[in-house]
């Protein structure tokens, strides 16, 4: 029997650039749509009995781990040169390691909310405007 999924939805604001690319070299923003998908069985007993997640519980879980701290950061591979000044005027700098196109940040999202949280996230769905998104997947077999 397939287990049900629950997907909870998230909105933050944040800065980044893409260097190489010709529209997005600039530092800009975007207001970022996030959803989280979970699949699991259901809660057999207790507070989340018949419940793959309390909402609340995802609510908290995925604001602790990716959305506060993504919430009005300048998102960084690391190398670019604004990084030093705006950490020497105490704005926050969030570094994924990586380009921070939507399928780069979706897929970290993913790897964050897989090692901090103990929610069986399956998949995220980041969108970077209203007309684009990435997504990301846990791999059959793999995840916490």
């Amino acid at each position: 029997m397939p287990q049900p999924k629950v997907v909870k939805q998230f909105h933050f604001h944040a800065a980044h650039s893409v260097p190489k690319v010709e529209d997005c070299r600039h530092v800009h923003g975007h207001t970022y749509h996030l959803e989280v998908e979970i699949q699991g069985r259901p809660q057999s007993e207790g507070p989340e009995e018949g419940m793959v997640a309390n909402a609340r519980r995802i609510k908290s879980e995925v604001n602790e781990a990716v959305v506060d701290p993504l919430d009005h950061a300048f998102i960084a591979e690391g190398s670019e040169r604004i990084v030093g000044p705006l950490r020497r005027h105490d704005y926050t700098v969030i570094e994924i390691g990586t380009k921070t196109t939507a399928e780069n940040l979706s897929h970290w999202i993913l790897q964050q909310l897989d090692e901090h949280t103990s929610l069986p996230v399956t998949r995220v769905r980041l969108w970077e405007t209203d007309t684009m998104w990435a997504e990301a997947e846990i791999e059959e077999g793999a995840g916490g």
